[in-house]
């Protein structure tokens, strides 16, 4: 009688590599790609958008009205608010949904996901933004405003470089606190406002700043209630550039610490302020 013969042992599963940095980046820009342009919440974003301009149209009567309308409404308050609202919420809203063990149990390290949402949401801000300046324009164009092509390349220059630093604080408050606009609105009226009449070099880190000083190599713009008191011969754009670019890393830095060391599954030990 033959001996049973020893049945072969399966081989081992494959190891499903991690998805990494890149196919996360491209899955949670399409996820939110199709969010934001689902028909509902795109139809409400293209009437606020053209309130908006229409509420320009009817106020900007000569030049100097558009460019401060442009400058210290849009551009001062509206732009930092939108990245607040956007960028603070790309966790908390994670959270209030109850799909942040959903986000956080990827095979992905945690820096990376949080680097690739704050990307996501930068990203989308910057096209949003882009299409209300160029509406901007539009406006301008019909109440005759002139030299609207360079005031245009200053803004869309400016506005790409202060969209990361601005999204990066956001960013951090909303991991800090649930009430990040309010926390926002405050450090917006208080620390930006004291910081930049400072006359030391505290004054570096406000982002408002160095807002101005780019928005201010437009000489059209000199005129504008947010510029006229800044004198051209004290601003250095290097300058300007360098601290935006540090202050971005420096906000980045401490919400990927925050956001990888705290804890914001739901439970007794998560975060809930």
């Amino acid at each position: 009688m033959n001996p049973p013969t020893a049945t072969p042992a399966p081989p081992p599963r494959p190891v499903a590599p991690s998805p990494g940095f890149i196919p996360a980046l491209q899955g949670l820009w399409t996820l939110q790609w199709r969010l934001r342009t689902a028909r509902p919440r795109l139809v409400k974003t293209l009437v606020g958008i053209a309130l908006g301009l229409l509420l320009v149209l009817a106020s900007s009567v000569h030049r100097i009205v558009f460019y401060n309308m442009v400058v210290s409404f849009y551009f001062a308050l509206c732009v930092p608010l939108a990245c607040l609202v956007t960028c603070g919420a790309m966790i908390r809203e994670e959270m209030e949904e109850r799909t942040i063990g959903f986000l956080i149990t990827r095979p992905v390290p945690r820096w990376q996901l949080f680097l690739a949402k704050y990307l996501v949401q930068v990203t989308w801000l910057q096209i949003l933004l882009l299409v209300v300046l160029v509406g901007l324009m539009v406006v301008g164009t019909l109440r005759g405003v002139p030299e609207l092509g360079g005031l245009f390349l200053t803004l869309m220059v400016a506005q790409a470089l202060v969209v990361p630093a601005w999204g990066a604080l956001a960013a951090l408050l909303g991991l800090a606190h649930a009430r990040y606009v309010i926390f926002g609105i405050v450090y917006w009226l208080v620390v930006e406002v004291l910081l930049q009449v400072v006359p030391t070099g505290i004054h570096n880190l406000s982002l408002a700043n160095h807002s101005k000083t780019i928005l201010a190599q437009h000489d059209a713009l000199h005129d504008t209630t947010l510029l006229e008191r800044i004198d051209p011969s004290d601003l250095s754009v290097g300058t300007a550039l360098f601290f935006l670019g540090l202050l971005t890393a420096v906000y980045m830095a401490a919400s990927t610490a925050l956001f990888h060391f705290r804890e914001y599954l739901p439970g007794p030990d998560s975060d809930q302020s």
